[in-house]
């Protein structure tokens, strides 16, 4: 009994490692390890993108079909996704034919207030002289 306690001791075996259990652990925990940093990216992520302050739903933004009119006027409601009144001094339009109305507003915390965004006809007149 002594030889055979003395040939388990000393008989070489493999490393943890280089087991089928030893390969599983070190897999599962590589799983385990890209999913943990997979999670905190994406949690990160979110903490770093504020939330915009004023929110207008995606709906809202297709006017649909358009057509030939002297003025173009749509309905759009803004909403304050914070918990403090906001207040617009200004809306700039990019063109003198744009106008928002009206021009400076309130919205109150969690509230919404709409804005009509309109185009207006520019009218070109011009004539051809012979020369």
């Amino acid at each position: 009994m002594a030889e055979s306690e003395n040939m388990a001791i000393s008989s070489p075996s493999k490393p943890w490692s280089e087991t089928r259990n030893g390969r599983i652990t070190v897999a599962a925990s590589m799983v385990g390890l890209f999913v943990l940093v997979f999670w905190l990216a994406i949690r990160s992520r979110q903490m770093l993108t504020p939330m915009p302050a004023l929110v207008v739903e995606e709906q809202y933004l297709s006017f649909g079909e358009v057509w030939e009119d002297p003025a173009f006027v749509w309905t759009l409601p803004i909403r304050n996704a914070t918990h403090e009144d906001i207040e617009v001094i200004n809306f700039i339009t990019d063109c003198t034919c744009g106008k928002i109305e009206p021009r400076s507003l309130k919205i109150p915390a969690q509230g919404t207030r709409e804005v009509r965004p309109g185009l207006t006809h520019l009218i070109l007149r011009y004539s051809l002289q012979d020369p």
